[in-house]
């Protein structure tokens, strides 16, 4: 999408996901206990990815998962990790009662 087509629309940044001090949110956390993360190119569009998919599927499968973010390209985690994460940060926000 062109920066223009985004006219009138509302936009998250990966930086509006998490406070600037204090702990990690459940996702980011995942991300860093499964080391789902390793150059960072691909990491602000998974974290988004996943917080959309979580915010409308609190209890994803991990088909639901890759779907969710298979527009995303990683050439360094193999997703395995990756799906690890937020299947983890699924389970936690769930537990916690967020989304």
């Amino acid at each position: 999408m062109f920066a223009g087509q985004a006219d009138g629309c509302d936009i998250t940044t990966v930086e509006a996901l998490a406070p600037a001090d204090g702990p990690l949110p459940p996702l980011h956390q995942a991300f860093h206990e499964h080391h789902a993360l390793q150059c960072g190119y691909c990491t602000p569009g998974m974290l988004i990815g996943a917080s959309h998919l979580l915010a409308h599927n609190p209890d994803p499968d991990a088909d639901a998962v890759r779907e969710a973010l298979g527009g995303n390209l990683c050439r360094c985690t193999g997703y395995v990790t990756i799906v690890a994460a937020v299947l983890d940060a699924a389970r936690a926000l769930r537990d916690k009662g967020d989304r």
